[in-house]
C-alpha cells in the first residue's frame, strides 16, 4: 500500500529516506543486531533469523515532489494524522527552509492559501508563546509539547475582541504584529496562554456568542478590553526582512545558489578555527563552518549533533575519564533495574501466593533482561558525558557555566537541548529553525572553546 511505503529520493548515487526513517532503522537493527544492540538483545533477535533483500519504496523525483505525498499522508487516513503544531511547522519549513511561497505550496500540496496562512499564524503564535515563557520551565514544557491546544489560542485571536484585547494581528504570511507596547502585549498574551494551560479557556468556554460574552466580561474585571494605547498600524517585532513574503511571479527570487552571502553570514561558530588532528572531527567542523546553515539546515544540524558527540567523547577519553562516566551510568542503570526487579518480585509473590524461596533471582532477572551492567569500556551517550562535565569542577571550573550546562540538559529547556538534537536524527517530524540552531551553537560555544583548548594543550 502506497501509504505505508517509505518515501525516498535519489541524490547522486544514493537514496535518501525522506519518510520512514524509523522503519529503515528497525530493519537495519533486525539485519545487523550486534552492530546496534547489546549482546543479550542481539542474540534474542538473531534467533528469529530475519532476512530481507529489498523493500518497496515510493521513489520521488525530487525532495520538493515528495512534499505533496508526505503532507497528504499525515493528513489522511492511512497514517496517524499530524497534530496542528507538527503540520504548521512542516508548512513553515517549506517557506523558511525550502524557500517556497504560499502559491507554490498551494500548487505542490493542494492546500488552500487561506489554510496555509492560518497555519503560519498558528506557527508564529506558538513560537511567540515558547519565547515568552522561556523563563518559566514548567509552563514552557507544556507549551512546547505537540499536543498543546493551539486551536484554543487561534479561536481567541481570530475573534475581533480577542485580537484587540491582546493587541495582536498578523501579516499576510503569518508574522505577528503587535499594536500595544511590548510590556502590555507580553502580559496579555501570557495571561491568555495561561488561561489555556489551566483549561479556563477552551472550546466549551469560548464557543457561542453567550459564552464569549461571559468570558469577555470576566476579562474586563482584570484588564481593559481595548487597551488605551492601542495603535491601529502596529508593527512587527523583527528587524530582519520578512523572508516568508510571497515572491512576485514577474520578479522571481533566487533559491540557494547565487545568493553570494559573505563567509561571516554562514559560519556557525564565527571565526573559530579549531583543529584536533583527528581527521573525522576536523572534517565535521570544517563542514559546519563552510556549509550555509540557512540553505542546508537539516544537514548542518545533524552534523553539529555528531560533532558534539565526537569531540566531547575524545575530550573525556584523553583525560582517561570515560570509565568514570560509564561507572556512574552503571550505578544509575543497576539502581533502576533493582527497582524493576523488586516490583516484579512483589507482584509475583502477591499474585500467585508463592514463597520467596521459589523465586530464582537469576532466572527472573534473565527473563526481564535486568542483568547488572558491568562493562565500563563502552561509549556513553552524549547527555551522560555532558552531565558528567557539568558536575565535575575539575573539568569546568566556572560554577555558572556548569549551572547553565546542567539547565541545557534538562527537559525544561525544550528548544535547545540534547533530546531535541537527538530527535533530528531519529524522528522525521522533529524540526529545528535557523534561529534555534544558532542559539544552540552560541550557547555551547564557550564549552567547545574550552574543550578544543584542552585538546590542543594535551597534544
Amino acid at each position: 500500500m502506497l501509504g505505508e511505503e517509505p518515501v525516498v529520493c535519489k541524490e547522486n548515487e544514493s537514496y535518501v529516506v525522506l519518510e520512514g526513517n524509523r522503519r529503515m532503522a528497525a530493519l537495519k537493527i533486525l539485519l545487523s543486531p550486534r552492530k546496534y544492540l547489546s549482546s543479550i538483545r542481539a542474540t534474542t533477535i538473531e534467533r528469529a533469523n530475519f532476512q530481507i533483500e529489498k523493500i518497496d519504496c515510493h521513489v520521488a523525483p525530487t525532495r520538493i515532489a515528495a512534499n505533496r505525498l508526505i503532507y497528504r499522508r499525515h493528513n489522511g487516513i492511512p497514517v496517524k494524522r499530524w497534530d496542528k503544531i507538527n503540520q504548521d511547522a512542516y508548512l513553515n519549513n517549506l517557506i523558511s527552509i525550502e524557500h517556497l511561497n504560499i502559491d507554490e505550496i498551494n500548487k505542490e500540496l493542494g492546500v488552500p492559501p487561506s489554510e496555509i496562512r492560518k497555519s503560519l499564524r498558528r506557527f508564529n503564535a506558538h513560537q511567540l508563546a515558547i519565547k515568552l515563557f522561556h523563563s518559566y520551565p514548567y509552563e514552557l514544557q507544556q507549551i512546547a509539547q505537540t499536543d498543546f491546544p493551539i486551536t484554543n489560542l487561534e479561536r481567541f485571536y481570530d475573534n475581533e475582541k480577542g485580537a484587540k484585547f491582546i493587541g495582536i494581528s498578523f501579516t499576510a504570511t503569518g508574522k505577528v504584529k503587535r499594536h500595544i507596547p511590548q510590556k502590555d502585549f507580553n502580559e496579555r498574551f501570557m495571561f491568555i496562554v495561561r488561561e489555556i494551560l489551566n483549561d479556563r479557556l477552551n472550546s466549551r468556554i469560548f464557543n457561542g456568542d453567550k459564552e464569549k460574552e461571559d468570558y469577555f466580561k470576566y476579562l474586563s474585571e482584570k484588564f481593559s478590553l481595548v487597551p488605551a494605547n492601542f495603535e491601529e498600524s502596529g508593527f512587527i517585532d523583527d528587524d530582519k526582512p520578512d523572508v516568508s513574503e510571497p515572491q512576485s511571479e514577474s520578479q522571481p527570487q533566487p533559491k540557494g545558489k547565487g545568493t553570494n552571502q559573505s563567509v561571516s553570514n554562514i559560519k556557525l561558530f564565527g571565526e573559530a578555527d579549531w583543529h584536533t588532528d583527528i581527521y573525522r572531527i576536523d572534517a565535521l567542523f570544517m563542514s559546519l563552518q563552510k556549509i550555509n546553515h540557512k540553505s542546508h539546515l537539516d544537514m548542518v544540524a545533524i552534523s553539529f549533533r555528531c560533532y558534539l558527540d565526537m569531540i566531547v567523547y575524545q575530550y573525556l577519553r584523553k583525560k582517561n575519564l570515560i570509565q568514570n562516566v560509564c561507572e556512574i551510568e552503571n550505578v544509575e542503570i543497576n539502581k533502576e533495574n533493582n527497582k524493576k526487579y523488586d516490583k516484579a518480585r512483589k507482584y509475583i509473590l502477591t499474585k500467585y501466593a508463592i514463597s520467596e524461596d521459589e523465586i530464582v533471582e537469576t532466572d527472573l532477572r534473565g527473563i526481564l533482561n535486568l542483568f547488572e551492567k558491568r562493562d565500563v569500556n563502552y561509549a556513553p551517550n552524549l547527555s551522560k558525558m555532558l552531565k558528567y562535565i557539568a558536575s565535575t569542577p575539575e573539568l569546568l571550573s566556572d560554577p555558572r557555566q556548569r549551572e547553565a550546562l546542567s539547565h541545557f540538559l534538562t527537559p525544561s529547556n525544550p528548544l535547545i537541548n540534547i533530546k531535541s538534537l537527538n530527535l533530528l536524527i531519529h524522528n522525521e517530524y522533529q524540526s529545528i529553525s535557523v534561529e534555534e540552531l544558532k542559539k544552540t551553537a552560541l550557547f555551547l560555544l564557550p564549552l567547545l572553546q574550552h574543550i578544543n583548548s584542552e585538546l590542543k594543550n594535551a597534544e
